[in-house]
């Protein structure tokens, strides 16, 4: 900016032959003045980045922190790849569009007003001149675009003429008069550039309330229990439970759901597919609240135990266990501290696991991949089978743990597993016979309500919704109802 006021005191010293040696003393200032906007410059620019680069860096992890800590049903009702994009692609949008073009805004909206006062005090009756004429060169090309080159061109003939009377009045000196018009220049480039980076700036403040909305939001969460029991009688009761999930609040799920998971007992869960057995395992892990009804451990609302010291009284192995890509060891003794070997290894041996780990190349250092992708489905459940067992839970959840092995292997597992059921309490949820033969009590969902519970001895009539099961998932369920169609064509014959 010093450039213009420098050309116009030259201009001056030129026709007034005044000062000759001033011209170079002014070549030498200008260039100072050029050197050290340069390297101010390029400073501020390194530190605006480096702010921006924190501030980038800060913003997705508070986005990621708050995404982690939302409650199960939000996930429910959010899709995977909008959560991803929040994160990652509205977080580095917004980032790149504000350190970019809020860094150009502000330089332009600053240049404009040390331009202006420049302007202002070489000449006020000028400046105000070219204010007035700015709006209509600016307006004129948006609705008519082939007079932009016209009216840049009447703006600088009109400030040429309107300065030129100025001059010989003596208002302002010639020099002045080139110092103006350099700076007229520079300020009206910088008006079209703040005209051009002001939407780009309001849009990336629009995209980023969807990040801020990420960040604002409140988990729906009960409040923090803090009952901590050393010992527990592993008493579970679903008492008048009601549950619908958050896509469809007005259909329930499990309805006015009550029984009992009684500690020394197996017991059964079971029922045709989106009967709610898998919802009653959530409620039972709390990743969701009931709309009614309570869950009761001991006798207390789950709700009320400390959330740590409740999952390690409460382990649950699903159909689909997640292992990670570590050792099947460290997969095994995940979560916990100070586990030595021995204590991995009859873990393994509770879920018949440690024959086939021992058969590994690297035996219990074997990596077991991403998302355990260098084992069978059936190697996987026992390896899980394993990490709940080596917990010592009083309450232990089997959500079709058994569902990829073989009829031989299942029965060893849930031979193993339920022998040592003394003192704690194992709810099963199965679809094959095979998996629920062995359990003292057996529950019926029905549509989200109980329509049978008892004994498998009491629930053997026929006609009982558990009998209809059994024959819907008896391996000679088909051969049967084939040969009553022979019998029945014959008979037709």
């Amino acid at each position: 900016m010093a450039i213009p006021y420098y050309s116009g005191r030259m201009t001056d010293w030129v026709m007034n032959k005044d000062n000759p040696s001033a011209f170079s003393s002014t070549i030498l200032a200008m260039a100072a003045f050029t050197i050290g906007s340069a390297v101010s410059e390029c400073i501020c620019d390194c530190i605006y980045n480096a702010t921006m680069t924190g501030i980038h860096t800060r913003i997705q992890g508070s986005v990621f922190r708050s995404v982690v800590h939302q409650e199960i049903a939000f996930f429910d009702t959010q899709h995977t790849g909008d959560i991803t994009s929040r994160i990652t692609t509205d977080t580095n949008t917004m980032s790149d569009s504000l350190s970019e073009q809020l860094s150009l805004l502000m330089w332009y909206l600053m240049r404009v007003m040390c331009l202006l006062a420049f302007m202002l005090s070489l000449s006020f009756k000028l400046s105000l001149f070219t204010l007035a004429l700015i709006p209509f060169i600016i307006i004129v090309p948006e609705f008519f675009a082939h007079f932009y080159q016209l009216s840049g061109l009447l703006l600088k003939v009109s400030i040429l003429f309107y300065g030129g009377s100025l001059v010989t009045d003596g208002s302002v000196t010639s020099g002045g008069l080139v110092s103006f018009i350099l700076y007229q220049l520079q300020f009206t480039s910088a008006i079209e550039a703040l005209l051009h980076v002001y939407p780009h700036v309001k849009k990336a403040v629009g995209a980023s309330e969807k990040v801020f909305e990420y960040m604002d939001r409140r988990p729906v969460m009960p409040p923090v229990g803090t009952l901590r029991p050393t010992k527990l009688k592993a008493h579970i009761e679903f008492r008048n439970v009601t549950f619908a999930y958050l896509k469809q609040p007005d259909l329930p799920v499990l309805k006015n759901v009550s029984f009992e998971v009684r500690s020394g007992e197996v017991t059964a869960l079971v029922g045709a597919s989106a009967a709610g057995k898998t919802t009653c395992v959530s409620l039972l892990q709390r990743f969701y609240q009931p709309q009614s009804g309570q869950i009761l451990l001991d006798g207390i609302p789950i709700e009320e135990y400390e959330h740590k010291h409740y999952h390690g009284k409460v382990a649950l192995v699903s159909q689909e266990p997640v292992l990670f890509a570590r050792s099947v060891e460290e997969n095994i003794a995940y979560g916990l501290e100070d586990v030595n070997a021995e204590r991995v290894a009859n873990a393994a041996r509770d879920a018949r696991a440690h024959q086939f780990i021992t058969a590994l190349r690297d035996g219990y250092s074997t990596d077991a991949g991403e998302k355990g992708g260098q084992l069978s489905g059936g190697q996987k459940q026992r390896v899980a089978i394993a990490r709940a067992l080596i917990r010592d839970p009083q309450v232990l959840i089997l959500d079709d743990a058994t569902s990829c092995l073989d009829n031989e292997t299942e029965h060893l597992v849930h031979q193993s597993v339920y022998s040592r059921a003394e003192g704690r309490a194992v709810l099963v949820i199965a679809h094959r016979p095979s998996s629920i033969e062995r359990a003292d009590r057996i529950v019926v969902l029905e549509g989200g309500k109980v329509v049978e519970e008892g004994t498998p001895q009491q629930l053997q009539e026929k006609g009982s919704s558990y009998h209809r099961l059994l024959q819907v998932h008896s391996p000679d369920a088909g051969s049967e109802q084939s040969e009553e169609g022979l019998v029945e064509t014959e008979v037709e014959s």
